[in-house]
């Protein structure tokens, strides 16, 4: 087969490192750059910036053997793979618009190391066309010779490193060549099937799949709201309208966060702004769902007298130490800003400076709240939590608890879209 693949990979994030593994693991020579100094220094040492199943071990064997190296500045490789971050910044409408800055230094560097014909992936989440405006600026640069491909990530936290090797993959290129190294290159590594089609189709796809849920999840989270208007359990209402062989009505809860599916569809909407009316709302009906709860769940304690509340995590998803987009941060701000003083404990973000220990964070509490179902949450036994605080109400949002044990040991749930319940 030849002497192994060299590859160049921008950004040693949350894809970029367990990509740069994964593919080392496969035989590939990989250089990570990345020009956070706190993530060199983490790597320099041997340890991995990321809490993932895993990648700590596999980092460790790719250090060692010398097929994964990290610098901040790039190499000649064959490919150069782009995973570096895609934030948003103000514009019109009130909508978010897509900050590619990242994305465009990220060429500036593979400029400087570039020859003819070498292949340049873009796996960070972009607007459509977003390919062919890295290609320009390379262009700009004087890279007129090399190939471009798009092809997004779609793994799941936790299970990161698998479903890199599992999963399908579509990859697109600027040209039938690009596609075609594209494909070749994803095959190293990839179990799954690689599927082949353009640039700006692969752009698309990735925008899709994670508009489709955000939407799904935004008819949940306001069927919610509907029910709590009504002596009906949300909860009760998707379950039986399940049952329907072509229904499948997801779960209500406090929010949407995370960097795929609270972002993502604001790709579309910057793309297409007169069209996207549908993704634009169900986008701010995620985003305000933390509002709405705090602002609801702020009366019931107001009423009650209670001003005390503690948070049981703030991760955007249970088990992993991700806090971007968080809604229950979100939910946490809104409830300060009610002037409801605020506890927060997360044993996942082992060094976060705002953060208290589960039983400080008790202590004090009049109402507890679960922002992210953590299994170690889920493992607390209600009769010894009911040793350490006051609070008898219990809000779930997560849907987490074991509600009937809860009770069971005295305390009352408040769950998402029941009316029945929340005037205790």
């Amino acid at each position: 087969m030849g002497a192994p693949l060299d590859l160049c990979i921008y950004g040693l994030g949350y894809i970029g490192l367990p990509t740069a593994v994964v593919c080392a693991e496969a035989g590939l020579h990989v250089h990570g750059v990345e020009i956070s100094e706190t993530k060199r220094a983490c790597l320099a040492e041997g340890s991995s910036p990321i809490e993932e199943p895993g990648l700590q071990e596999a980092l460790t064997a790719c250090l060692q053997t010398g097929r994964l190296k990290v610098s901040a500045q790039p190499t000649q490789a064959a490919v150069h793979l782009v995973a570096v971050p895609t934030p948003f910044q103000a514009g019109g409408r009130g909508d978010p618009q897509p900050d590619l800055s990242y994305v465009l230094a990220a060429g500036d560097a593979i400029a400087t190391v570039a020859r003819p014909h070498d292949l340049v992936i873009l796996e960070s989440t972009s607007p459509p066309g977003a390919t062919e405006k890295l290609a320009k600026h390379l262009q700009g640069l004087g890279c007129d010779q090399l190939l471009y491909a798009y092809c997004p990530e779609r793994v799941l936290p936790g299970h990161i490193l698998r479903e890199l090797v599992e999963n399908d993959r579509v990859v697109g290129g600027l040209s039938p060549e690009a596609t075609e190294r594209a494909v070749e290159f994803y095959r190293h590594f990839v179990s799954g099937e690689v599927l082949a089609t353009t640039a700006r189709t692969a752009e698309y796809v990735k925008l899709a799949e994670n508009t489709f849920r955000d939407i799904n999840i935004a008819y949940a989270n306001e069927l919610a709201m509907i029910c709590e208007r009504d002596p009906v359990d949300v909860a009760e209402v998707i379950t039986l309208a399940n049952r329907h062989p072509r229904v499948q009505i997801l779960n209500p809860g406090i929010g949407v966060g995370g960097h795929c599916i609270s972002v993502d569809p604001w790709f579309l909407v910057s793309s297409a702004p007169q069209q996207a009316e549908v993704i634009r709302q169900a986008r701010r009906r995620n985003d305000g769902t933390p509002v709405h709860l705090a602002k609801r769940l702020a009366a019931l304690m107001k009423a009650r007298g209670f001003s005390q509340a503690a948070l049981l995590g703030v991760a955007y998803k249970p088990d992993v130490d991700d806090d971007r987009e968080s809604p229950a941060w979100h939910f946490a701000t809104a409830l300060t800003k009610l002037e409801i003083n605020v506890a927060v404990a997360d044993p996942l973000f082992v060094d976060h400076p705002h953060l208290v220990s589960t039983q400080a964070a008790l202590a004090q509490a009049e109402v507890i709240i679960v922002g992210a179902g953590h299994s170690v949450f889920k493992a607390l036994e209600p009769e010894h939590v009911a040793g350490w605080t006051q609070a008898r109400l219990v809000f779930d949002p997560t849907a987490s608890l074991d509600h009937q044990r809860w009770s069971e040991a005295g305390f009352h749930i408040l769950k998402v879209g029941n009316q029945t319940g929340w005037d205790v």
